[in-house]
C-alpha cells in the first residue's frame, strides 16, 4: 500500500519567494486583521499573496493595508472572496428561501468578475454592482 502525498499549504515564505520578481497588484484594501485573514485564505488555496501597508498622506487617515497578488491570480482571489461571502451569509441564515449559497461560474478571460454579493458579472456603474448596488470601487 502506498501512502497518499501529504498536501502542503503554501507558507508566507513560499509566497514571498513566488512573488519576489513578479508584478503585483492590490486586490483588496482593508484593516490589518482582515488583510491577514484574506492572505491566509489565499495561501490555503495555493494563491501567493502578501500584506502591504498603503501609505496615506492625508492627516488623520487610519492605516490601510492592501493584499497584493499577481494580476493573473485576480480571478482566483475574486472567486475565493465570493465563496467566503456566500459561506458567511449561509452561516448567518441570510440565503433567500429556495436558493443555495453556490459560487458563480468561473470568469471568462475577457469578462467581468462576479459581484461577491449577488454574482452578477457586469461592468460596474459608478463603482457599484449594476444589479444589487454593492459598492465595489
Amino acid at each position: 500500500m502506498g501512502c497518499a502525498p501529504i498536501s502542503r499549504v503554501m507558507t508566507p515564505e513560499d509566497a514571498t519567494k513566488a512573488l519576489s520578481d513578479a508584478e503585483l497588484v492590490p486586490c483588496a484594501e482593508m484593516a490589518l486583521m482582515d488583510a491577514r485573514r484574506l492572505v491566509d485564505a489565499c495561501l490555503g488555496a495555493d494563491v501567493p499573496a502578501l500584506v502591504h501597508r498603503e501609505a496615506c498622506s492625508k492627516p488623520g487617515c487610519s492605516p490601510k493595508f492592501q493584499v497584493l497578488v499577481r494580476p493573473e491570480d485576480g480571478p482566483r482571489v475574486a472567486a475565493l472572496l465570493q465563496q467566503r461571502w456566500m459561506d458567511s451569509i449561509e452561516r448567518e441564515g441570510l440565503v433567500p428561501m429556495g436558493r443555495t449559497a453556490a459560487p458563480a461560474a468561473p470568469i471568462a478571460e475577457d469578462g467581468e468578475p462576479p459581484c461577491p454579493a449577488c454574482g452578477t458579472a457586469a461592468p460596474l456603474v459608478e463603482g457599484a454592482c449594476s444589479d444589487c448596488g454593492l459598492q465595489l470601487d
